[in-house]
């Protein structure tokens, strides 16, 4: 009977006491059906150092037979060659005192196949000391081929995602559910000036805009609350000079972490709003006379219906004067188109500033002009005319006596029903109808 930190074991000796090349192995018993079927490879050996034990796994992780191992020295079979002199020693040191290092514990070593292959292993040996036969070592070996080219492809898997990581022109983060980046790559310093330890040392909404803070919440909420992902949100982020620059998010969350891409796209909303300044712009203009920036004759249409129906809707009086000025043509053929413009846009200028603001004055065309008095009774609107004739350039009270041009006068007939356009035409001087 022997005993070892693993508990009781017996065996016997097949073929006789071991010796050099006889084919002696170890029997044990039960436990050897147990080994046989063991998924690690069991090697026993004596102290000469012969195999005395080799189980099936052995027999595919080394490719030596069962009887060709049997009595053969161990360190020809599995040990690398550049090895075996120390196993050599090991023995021996052990036999002479008794201590062995290497005992008890899972040892990471190289082993050597059949074919002269060297390949990773764990191996755990124990020693056993027993009568009649003196000490037997016991080792248990797992090949780590698979699980290294496992581990090895997994790194360079990782290598390369952290290449990428690294390398991407874009904003890629990785941030816990609190709101605090955990990881960030080198663009986020390009773009923002921030180290990426300054921007992971507070939350991450302290450097978003003011008015992005409400909708950035909601999205990380969003994204905390489980397996989700959000595509195409904007918000603004704080750069170290203190602009801000504008990122475009695709995000999806884990449940445990948020993994985040933005792009910068400042340029592009710089342009966006460039592009809708000038389509403002140009809608203005479309709607604008050129000459005397009054509102033209499209505007007037339109807001001829918009106020017709107000006023329809409202049961209010709308007033609409149509009015031109008489002897333009003539004031221009003797004093030159420059003047006749200059006094077109004196007359629209001073007509603005007779009108309130809620009404509405165009150049219908030429000559020609629109006013439209909104929630205007009957007595306002002829006090509006007669302040729009005594603001007209050339009135005999705004201009001196050499002065020559067109008048206004007072007309004849006004009809400020409302709900009811009306032409009425007075002469001479500006005709309003």
């Amino acid at each position: 009977m022997a005993r070892t930190r693993g508990g009781p074991w017996t065996w016997r000796w097949g073929g006789g006491r071991p010796r050099a090349g006889n084919g002696a192995r170890l029997e044990l018993g039960g436990a050897g059906a147990i080994l046989d079927t063991a998924h690690n490879a069991f090697v026993s050996m004596d102290v000469e150092g012969r195999v005395i034990y080799w189980n099936p796994r052995a027999e595919e992780i080394f490719g030596w037979s069962r009887r060709e191992a049997l009595g053969q020295v161990v360190g020809d079979l599995i040990v690398p060659a550049q090895h075996r002199e120390a196993h050599r020693q090991g023995l021996r040191r052990f036999l002479d005192t008794g201590e062995g290092p290497v005992l008890n514990k899972r040892l990471a070593l190289t082993g050597c196949r059949r074919t002269g292959e060297e390949f990773p292993v764990e191996m755990t040996i124990s020693a056993l000391a027993g009568e009649p036969h003196g000490w037997t070592f016991h080792a248990f070996v797992q090949d780590l081929t698979e699980q290294k080219a496992a581990e090895h492809e997994r790194a360079e898997l990782e290598q390369r995602s952290s290449r990428w990581f690294d390398m991407s022109n874009d904003m890629l983060c990785e941030a816990s559910l609190e709101h605090h980046f955990t990881r960030l790559n080198a663009a986020w310093e390009r773009f923002l000036g921030f180290t990426n330890e300054e921007l992971m040392a507070r939350p991450f909404v302290e450097f978003v805009h003011p008015d992005d803070v409400p909708a950035t919440i909601v999205a990380a909420g969003g994204l905390a609350a489980g397996d989700s992902e959000i595509f195409d949100f904007e918000n603004r982020y704080a750069t170290k000079d203190g602009g801000w620059r504008w990122l475009l998010w695709s995000c999806r969350s884990d449940g445990t972490k948020i993994y985040g891409v933005a792009k910068d796209i400042t340029e592009r909303k710089e342009l966006e709003l460039e592009r809708d300044q000038l389509l403002a712009l140009a809608e203005v203009v479309a709607r604008t006379d050129t000459l005397t920036g009054l509102p033209n004759r499209r505007a007037w249409d339109e807001e001829l219906q918009r106020e017709v129906a107000r006023a329809r809707r409202r049961k209010e009086h709308l007033a609409v004067v149509m009015l031109d000025i008489d002897q333009f043509k003539a004031f221009n053929d003797s004093n030159g188109h420059q003047a006749g413009d200059a006094l077109l846009r004196e007359a629209a200028t001073n007509w603005r500033l007779a009108l309130r603001i809620s009404d509405f004055a165009a150049r219908y065309g030429g000559d020609e002009f629109g006013m439209l008095l909104p929630d205007c009774p009957p007595g306002y609107a002829e006090a509006a005319l007669e302040r729009v004739r005594a603001a007209t350039p050339g009135g005999t009270a705004a201009r001196p006596a050499s002065r020559t041009g067109p008048r206004t006068s007072r007309p004849k007939r006004w009809s400020p029903a409302p709900m009811r356009p009306f032409t009425r035409q007075s002469r001479p001087g500006a005709t309003a109808s």
